[in-house]
Parts: structure tokens; C-alpha cells; sequence
């Protein structure tokens, strides 16, 4: 990695612990924390921070395209009664998504609060991931019988508590559901950066929506108004789901506004040019980016 002249991470806290991994580990290596350089050999490298971003008005526009259409079609197709809150999660099967432990999360909280059974939906909007691997095909094992149980368990002939679908969903149907969803739960047990959170956000026409988001995503770092989780923390989860589902309208409305400008500006062209801005600025002398 050091034989690269420049070296981006998605927040500050990943450069951080780069340069505290080459400070301890790598003999030979000098750490300018300053500077944000590490010199080895005959070389510099420059950490950068450089958080990956989406395009918040294209996903905006799309997710206005429809008239709630969308929104009313997953409804019915899932046996939703239209007027109950929805909770969404959104994840690609892997080990790293805290998907279990989310389940677990919200089976504790019906469990431990009775009036919430029936109060909300949970949607588990996921897609397959190399399920020619045993442990993936696990772990999905795993999901469906968490799945499988809490609705046994909770589960009414009005109500059924979650509904875990792996279905394709066109951009802009997925992003009109993000639209419709009062709440989003994400909960990766470690995750770069998670785009999902910031998708959900600017998907958003309003500010009535919350989002419950693990403290070790990335974009946790950028969207400090999200409620803020360890998955591994059922109780604090489960409390937190409860948090966002119960927070007074001044509250859902201060957070919303925020987390909706912190997004509102972000371009994938922008993120590109903060790249080669930097590569240009570390190129320097040498008058060439590659």
C-alpha cells in the first residue's frame, strides 16, 4: 500500500488507524501525523480522507417518480395494512451486516414491550451474496429461521412482524420504499461506509422519517444525527428502535432537516474531483496524476 503515492479512506478515524498500524508494526517507517504522511524507503504516501458519496438528486428525482405507487404495491403484495408504520433494512447477505443481530434486536423488543406488537412492520430487503459458500448459505439459514420464529412467535392473522424478501426491485421502486418507510434500521457489525443510509436519507421528501444506524458504519462519522447503535448491544438496539419509533415530532423534524443537508450536496462527480484534486496536490512537482 505504501508504495502508492496517495492512499484515500472513507473517513478520518480509517486514516487514523492506518497510520497507527504503520506507526507500530512497520519498521523503518517514519509517521508525520501532521502532515498525514508516512515516509518508507525513499518515498512518501499521503493518507486522505475522501468519503465515498452518492448522487442525493438523482435518488431524490427517482424516488419521486412514482405517486407512492410502489410503496402501495410492496404493501399489498406483503399483506401490510396501509396505515401501519414500516421499518426498512437494506443489506446485502453477509456476516458483516449484523443481520441476525438486528432480528435479535427486534425480537427483544416485542418481547419486553407488548404494546409495540402490531405497531410497525419490519421489511428485511436483502439480496443473495455468494451463496456458493457454505457459511453464506449459513448465515441465510440463520436469517429465515430468526425470521421464521419471531412471526410464530408475534405473529397475528393481521399482523405479520417481518416480512424478509430477497426480490429485485427497480432503482426507483427501491428508493420510493425508502420514501415510504418510517424508519431505517442499519446495523453492520463493521462497514466502510454503508451507502444505504445516506440513500435512505435523500430518498426522504420530508421530515418525518428516522434513522437507527450502527456507530461502526463510516457514515455514521458523517450522519451524526442518526440514532446511534452497537448491534452487538441487543437491549441498547432494542431501545434505540423504540427511541426512534416513539421521538416526538420537534425531534424527528431537527434530526431529519439535518441528516437531509448533510446529504443534499453530495455528487458522485464531486467525490471524483476530491480524488484527483488530491492526487493533483500530491503529484506536486511532477505535474502528472495517475
Amino acid at each position: 500500500m505504501l508504495a502508492n503515492d496517495l492512499l484515500g479512506f472513507h473517513v478520518p478515524l480509517y486514516c487514523s488507524n492506518f497510520l497507527e498500524c504503520v506507526d507500530d508494526l512497520l519498521e523503518g517507517a517514519t509517521v508525520d501525523w501532521a502532515e498525514g504522511r508516512v515516509h518508507y524507503g525513499d518515498r512518501p504516501t499521503r493518507i486522505e480522507s475522501l468519503p465515498l458519496t452518492i448522487d442525493a438528486a438523482e435518488i431524490r428525482e427517482l424516488a419521486d417518480t412514482g405517486t407512492d405507487d410502489a410503496g402501495r404495491r410492496f404493501r399489498v403484495e406483503h399483506g401490510i395494512d396501509p396505515d401501519r408504520r414500516l421499518m426498512l433494512g437494506v443489506d446485502r447477505l453477509d456476516y458483516t451486516k449484523g443481520i441476525p443481530e438486528r432480528l435479535a434486536a427486534l425480537e427483544h423488543l416485542w418481547e419486553t414491550r407488548p404494546e409495540l406488537r402490531g405497531a410497525f412492520t419490519y421489511v428485511q430487503k436483502g439480496r443473495e451474496s455468494r451463496e456458493g459458500i457454505e457459511a453464506y448459505r449459513e448465515l441465510q439459514t440463520t436469517v429465515d429461521d430468526a425470521v421464521a420464529r419471531i412471526n410464530d412467535r408475534f405473529g397475528t392473522d393481521e399482523w405479520r412482524p417481518v416480512v424478509n424478501t430477497t426480490a429485485h426491485l427497480p432503482a426507483e421502486q427501491l428508493y420510493e420504499l425508502y420514501r415510504d418507510a418510517d424508519v431505517a434500521l442499519l446495523t453492520p457489525l463493521r462497514d466502510g461506509m454503508n451507502l444505504v443510509a445516506k440513500e435512505y436519507v435523500a430518498a426522504q421528501d420530508g421530515d418525518d422519517a428516522a434513522l437507527v444506524l450502527s456507530k461502526f458504519a463510516g457514515a455514521y462519522r458523517q450522519l451524526d444525527d442518526a440514532i446511534g447503535v452497537n448491534p452487538r448491544d441487543t437491549p441498547g438496539t432494542a431501545a434505540a428502535i423504540e427511541h426512534a419509533l416513539k421521538m416526538d415530532d420537534a425531534e424527528r423534524r431537527v434530526r431529519m432537516r439535518r441528516l437531509r443537508k448533510q446529504v443534499a450536496g453530495e455528487t458522485v462527480e464531486g467525490w471524483i474531483e476530491s480524488v484527483i484534486d488530491a492526487a493533483a496536490t500530491v503529484a506536486g512537482r511532477r505535474g502528472q496524476v495517475q
